[in-house]
């Protein structure tokens, strides 16, 4: 998915390693693709909750953008797990227009 609003502006912060492997596993259980994805995302709830929510349009598109990017990862995941022979696995970065919205389907259908 394409990023409406770049992101070049870098934030920093120490954690310990029992800190660092907490927010690993949250990233693994909410589906978060990386620790700053889930960061940012508890720092833009933070902000809603106080009222500085500049754009909840493009937000909230982000947000489902970053949903629909982990279901189709989760499904893939899925179909090589169980095997993958005979499914074809696209993704709308693939450029491929895939009437499914990137959902793995049989070979040949």
């Amino acid at each position: 998915m394409s990023v409406l609003k770049p992101r070049n502006r870098l934030v920093y912060f120490r954690v310990t390693e029992d800190e660092f492997q907490q927010l690993n596993l949250l990233c693994q259980s909410t589906g978060a693709h990386s620790i700053s994805d889930l960061a940012r995302c508890a720092v833009r709830t933070l902000m809603d909750a106080r009222g500085n929510h500049a754009d909840p349009v493009s937000d909230r598109l982000y947000v489902l953008e970053t949903q629909v990017d982990n279901l189709n990862q989760r499904i893939l995941q899925l179909v090589m797990t169980l095997g993958g022979n005979g499914f074809r696995a696209t993704s709308p970065r693939d450029g491929a227009q895939d009437p499914d919205g990137g959902i793995p389907s049989p070979k040949g259908v």
